[in-house]
């Protein structure tokens, strides 16, 4: 009897959605909290993977692990925790990216991989690339308290130089 109700008990319990298995199938299932919930809904990691978001088979976003690329022949750099939002996020690593450029990087579905304009001092903004164009909105780390705010944007084919305007 003891054994019986163990495997009545157990059997309520989940602790982790199963790749293949329980499968949603009504309109009231969900995979996250509701409003009786005593803990925040955690989306994590405890190793140092990144944390993908998928739909229809297709990689739409991805949280960076602890890390560090250059990007534009930079040196590399701390992108701990960047985040990239692309309609294809492996044609994006396809067209030759390293990862997510600054903090929220927004790449559209083709020629999204333009690194010409980026610099070192980009870091804390937002990115944007598609058309092989780029353009940066954040600020510009120009040494301990120095910062400009800043809207800088590129073109591959008609400006080998980024333009800045700072503020």
């Amino acid at each position: 009897m003891a054994c019986a109700l163990l495997l009545g008990a157990c059997g309520a319990v989940n602790a982790q959605w199963l790749t293949g298995g329980n499968p949603i199938n009504t309109t009231t299932q969900y995979l996250g909290c509701n409003a009786s919930s005593t803990q925040p809904l955690r989306l994590k990691t405890e190793v140092n993977h990144p944390i993908e978001w998928y739909t229809d088979a297709v990689r739409w976003m991805l949280l960076m692990e602890t890390g560090s690329y250059g990007v534009g022949g930079s040196t590399s750099q701390d992108k701990d925790g960047f985040l990239l939002l692309c309609p294809d996020v492996d044609q994006f690593y396809s067209n030759g990216a390293p990862g997510p450029y600054t903090t929220l990087h927004l790449a559209a579905a083709d020629d999204n991989a333009q690194e010409a304009g980026y610099r070192p001092n980009m870091g804390n903004g937002i990115t944007m690339t598609g058309n092989d164009d780029q353009m940066y909105v954040g600020q510009l780390f120009n040494g301990l308290d120095h910062t400009d705010a800043a809207i800088v944007w590129s073109d591959k084919q008609r400006l080998r130089q980024p333009r800045y305007y700072a503020l």
